[in-house]
C-alpha cells in the first residue's frame, strides 16, 4: 500500500480587520472646554490642567468602532512644568513676531551694488542682527521642541485603551523640530502646507508605538486644502465664532480616516 507523506505547511498569520474610530463631540463642548483652556492658559501657571481638561473632553469623545473604550488618565501635574516653559518661550519670543523679523532683516540685510567691472555683487552691511536672531530663534525653538517631545509623551502614555495595550511616543525633538520648520516653509506655497501636514500625521502615528498594533491614516493632502480653506473662510466670516464647530467637523473627518491594524508577529 502506497503511503502518501503529506507536509505540513506553515499557516499564514492571521490579521483581523482594521478598526475605525470616530468622534462624537459637540461644537459647544469644544467651545466651553477651550475657552476654559484659554481662560487657564493665560494665567500661566495653570496652564497644564487647562491642557488636561481639554484633552480629557477630546478623548471621552473619541470612539473605536469595535467597542473598545478609550480614557485619558494624565494629570496636569506631572507636566505643569513643561507647559510653563512652553508659554514662557513662546512670550519670549513670539513665532509669528521672529519670522517677520527675519524676513524683514534678510530683506534690510543684502543690498545689491554695481561693480566697477558691471558685475552685481551683494553686501551684508548689517549681518549681525540677522545671525544673532537666527541663533536666538533656533534655540528658543529647539528648547520647545524638546519641552513638546516629553508632553507628546506623557499624552500618549496617558491613554487608556480598554483593551490592556499600551501605548509610548517614540520620536524625538529634532524631528519635531524639523517638521515645525518643513510647515512654516510650506505655508509661504498656499496650498503646500496640506500635503506637509498628512506627513506630519503620518510621522506621528507611525511614532506611536502600540504593540502588536499600528495606526494608520488614509487622508491625503487634497481634503485637507480644501477643508482647511472652508474652515479659515468660515471663521473670518463668523469673527471666529464658528472656529469650534469648524474643528470638530475636522475632527470627525479625520477620525474617519484613522484606522488601527493588527501587526502579524514577526513583522
Amino acid at each position: 500500500m502506497d503511503e502518501r507523506i503529506s507536509e505540513a505547511k506553515p499557516t499564514p498569520p492571521q490579521t483581523s480587520a482594521p478598526v475605525g474610530f470616530s468622534f462624537e463631540g459637540t461644537g459647544l463642548q469644544c467651545l466651553g472646554w477651550g475657552l476654559l483652556a484659554s481662560v487657564l492658559s493665560s494665567l500661566v501657571i495653570p496652564t497644564a490642567w487647562g491642557w488636561e481638561y481639554f484633552i480629557r473632553w477630546f478623548f471621552r469623545s473619541v470612539r473605536l468602532r469595535d467597542a473598545t473604550p478609550v480614557a485619558f488618565v494624565g494629570r496636569a501635574a506631572q507636566i505643569w512644568y513643561l507647559a510653563v516653559l512652553v508659554i514662557a518661550l513662546n512670550s519670549l519670543v513670539p513665532q509669528h513676531e521672529y519670522d517677520i523679523y527675519i524676513s524683514q532683516q534678510f530683506i534690510t540685510t543684502f543690498t545689491v551694488q554695481a561693480s566697477p567691472q558691471g558685475i552685481l555683487s551683494f553686501s551684508t552691511p548689517n549681518a549681525l542682527p540677522l545671525w544673532w536672531a537666527v541663533l536666538i530663534v533656533t534655540a528658543v525653538f529647539g528648547i520647545s521642541c524638546i519641552a513638546w517631545e516629553r508632553v507628546l509623551q506623557w499624552l500618549f502614555r496617558s491613554i487608556d485603551l480598554g483593551c490592556g495595550t499600551q501605548l509610548d511616543f517614540t520620536g524625538k525633538w529634532w524631528q519635531l523640530f524639523g517638521w515645525s520648520l518643513l510647515f512654516d516653509l510650506s505655508v509661504l506655497t498656499i496650498v503646500g502646507w496640506a500635503w506637509v501636514a498628512v506627513a506630519i500625521v503620518c510621522w506621528l502615528l507611525d511614532s506611536i508605538q502600540a504593540p502588536g498594533h499600528r495606526l494608520v491614516f488614509h487622508g491625503t493632502g487634497v481634503e485637507v486644502l480644501w477643508r482647511g480653506a472652508l474652515c479659515v473662510l468660515v471663521s473670518i466670516l463668523t469673527l471666529g465664532i464658528g472656529s469650534p464647530w469648524m474643528f470638530v467637523w475636522i475632527w470627525r473627518w479625520g477620525a474617519s480616516n484613522l484606522y488601527v491594524e493588527a501587526v502579524p508577529s514577526g513583522v
